[in-house]
């Protein structure tokens, strides 16, 4: 049964009578107010065909997970029959399944061998808001299918008031407001900036938990680094306080205070704290301890990241407390480098953080900048297609039978350079040819849901018998969880890992761990051992898999997976590197004791978490997975590699440089 105090109730004839007026419905309304569960939920019910389905697509595959549950059990019907979801490398649906809630990512996916989406009757985009590269780019494809299939609806949902661009991009859609259901919200600021936001957003939850009575926390931070480190930083300052409680004579001391900044409190006002992170990358079992209710005498505090914004209603948030800051990507196509750094938010950003603590009651929400700081604000969020590679998205529209790039309908086009950079991108990975067309591998590569780096490298293992090396390779560095404890948490572990590192660089070293790791006897207690994330290393298990299922798949007809026989021939895994990623090699600078990339002859450091970092030696060669600039030009998983296996496996972009010895030059 949908709760009949949900604001979308009070739209639902609205939402059926323009639906049969127009092909396209631009629904706008805050987060809670029903439209993402109730709308498909009526939608199945008015089917007058057995046969026809809806499919719901989210930025974030916790939305699509949590809601596709909560929708289940709306509906009173076992998650993946009548409703199910699709994310990348977990689906949980059939062809039966009637109401599907699936990524942006895997629509597009679907859109490769059914551009009209032919399957459904409806389709609804969630959280086009957010502005995401996957749901601009489906709202494009979307619109071709449309204008070739009357029969088809479609249905833009948005978190915010700000549709005009929907509008124009469909111009014979019509708007409908969700009323909205906000109780009020106290907006408190700092006099000052704070220092350290980490310390300023610890003091702030203690401050919450000894100064009211109910009431869970939600804090608002830049990335996952941010979260684990203000998680550790909670429980250790909640150890203390224990440890000094339990140290204290009660029968001498009738009130004991705690000073936090410059004021003090009651220590029996004091509530146990349930510390709960929320990231994209954290697993579903831990993503899941946001939703359950709080135990009596006992407070949640939910450390998250801008998934919080609008993709999930936890419940029981009464405070929140605001960083400003947000972890972004931006990618710069004249030297394949991308920046990874923590910029302010927007104002709808913050708009939208506000709102999380008027939910279910009046909510206070403390910002950790000042009002100054707020009214700088950038209105609103940049189109992430603005910020990351185009690249995989070049390849999915060529797959979806899109022969001029330019010419599809973007609702945000992309820069020209970063097309172009794209599609020589591709053709140096064999992806294209000289023409832009797709070649053989390329529509492999396409089909599999890997960066295209990753993909090629996978299609590459076939020619050196190493597949099985290769799965688990791209499976780690797909897994975007951090691998590793530091030092600062772990310094015995980090110190033991050190054991375990191949003398060759990082992709073999991380191919050992994982190894030791699946064959230990206790995971738990080998994580532990050596510093290793078990999170992450289970993650990319599961990956593993589903990459395993894909390729033996019929699609691909991969009978046997190519095994190596020990680790005493990883060198056909180097080698493997070497073709597949050759675009990120580069050569050393004895004289900078840099590197040079032989692409775009960018100058380069091995970053520091890197186990070539401290080698008394550098190789002459180096192959790379990722170029992030922070301080510097940073490459990041490093293998060394040999100058003659380039121009051996690249002969036609490599050859032998006759005036010096060990060199070689790129062809142009």
């Amino acid at each position: 049964m949908i709760p009949e105090s949900l604001p979308i109730n009070l739209v639902k004839d609205l939402i059926f009578e323009k639906l049969k007026e127009k092909q396209c419905l631009i629904l706008v309304g805050t987060t809670g107010s029903g439209k993402s569960t109730s709308v498909p939920i009526w939608i199945y019910t008015s089917f007058t065909n057995p046969k026809q389905k809806l499919v719901v697509t989210q930025p974030r595959r916790v939305a699509a997970i949590s809601l596709a549950k909560y929708v289940a059990k709306l509906t009173n019907t076992e998650l993946g029959t009548t409703v199910g979801f699709n994310v990348r490398f977990l689906n949980k649906s059939t062809e039966s399944t009637r109401i599907k809630y699936v990524t942006d990512g895997i629509l597009m996916r679907e859109s490769i061998s059914d551009p009209l989406l032919s399957k459904y009757s409806v389709v609804i985009v969630d959280e086009v808001h957010e502005r995401s590269i996957r749901s601009d780019i489906l709202l494009g494809i979307i619109k071709l299918a449309l204008a070739k299939r009357t029969d088809l609806k479609l249905i833009v949902m948005s978190a915010t008031l700000d549709s005009n661009v929907f509008n124009d991009f469909f111009p014979n859609s019509v708007t409908i407001n969700v009323p909205g259901r906000l109780f009020p919200v106290d907006i408190y600021y700092p006099p000052a900036p704070f220092e350290d936001y980490l310390e300023a957003a610890m003091i702030s939850v203690l401050q919450i938990n000894l100064s009211t009575e109910t009431g869970d926390i939600l804090v608002f931070l830049p990335g996952q680094e941010d979260i684990e480190i203000l998680e550790r930083l909670l429980k250790e300052k909640i150890r203390h306080l224990h440890n000094t409680m339990d140290s204290i004579d009660y029968k001498k001391i009738s009130n004991v205070y705690v000073k936090l900044g410059d004021l003090k409190y009651k220590m029996s006002n004091w509530k146990s704290l349930e510390i709960c992170p929320l990231y994209s990358a954290l697993s579903l079992e831990r993503q899941n301890l946001v939703f359950k209710t709080t135990p009596p005498k006992s407070r949640k505090v939910v450390l998250a990241t801008n998934i919080a914004e609008t993709s999930l209603t936890i419940p029981g948030i009464k405070y929140v407390i605001d960083t400003g800051l947000v972890k972004q990507r931006k990618y710069n196509p004249k030297n394949n480098f991308e920046s990874l750094t923590v910029n302010v938010t927007s104002k709808s950003s913050a708009k939208q953080r506000a709102g999380r603590a008027g939910r279910e009651c009046p909510g206070e929400i403390y910002r950790l900048y000042t009002l100054d700081s707020y009214e700088k604000m950038p209105q609103n969020t940049t189109p992430e297609i603005h910020l990351i590679d185009f690249s995989f998205v070049f390849l999915q529209l060529k797959m979806v039978g899109i022969k001029d790039i330019f010419e599809f309908p973007f609702i945000d086009p992309p820069d020209k350079g970063s097309i172009l950079s794209s599609a020589l991108n591709l053709y140096r990975l064999g992806a294209l040819d000289s023409e832009g067309n797709l070649t053989e591998p390329g529509k492999m590569m396409a089909q599999i849901p890997l960066l295209p780096i990753h993909s090629k490298l996978l299609i590459t293992s076939f020619e050196f018998s190493c597949t099985s090396e290769i799965l688990t390779i791209v499976s780690i560095l797909s897994s975007e969880i951090a691998l590793f404890d530091t030092e600062k948490f772990n310094p015995e572990g980090v110190k033991l890992r050190s054991n375990l590192y191949n003398k060759y660089g990082d992709h073999l070293t991380l191919l050992n761990i994982y190894n030791l790791w699946e064959n230990a006897n206790s995971r738990e207690i080998f994580c532990k051992q050596f510093a290793v994330n078990n999170h992450a290393f289970t993650r990319a298990k599961d990956i593993r898999n589903q990459l395993v299922s894909l390729i033996t798949s019929e699609q691909f007809g991969v009978k046997n997976i190519s095994r190596l026989t020990d680790s005493s021939s990883w060198d056909q895994v180097r080698k493997c590197l070497t073709k597949g990623n050759w675009t990120n090699s580069a050569k050393f600078c004895p004289e900078s004791k840099s590197y040079n990339t032989l692409v775009n002859n960018q100058c380069v450091y091995i970053h520091p978490s890197s186990v070539m970092f401290n080698r008394p030696t550098f190789p002459g060669y180096v192959v790379f997975n990722d170029c992030i600039l922070t301080k510097k030009n940073y490459i990041q998983n490093v293998t060394e590699i040999s100058d003659q296996w380039l121009s051996t496996y690249v002969p036609n972009f490599f050859k032998p440089n006759s005036v010096k010895q060990n060199s070689i030059e790129l062809c142009t």
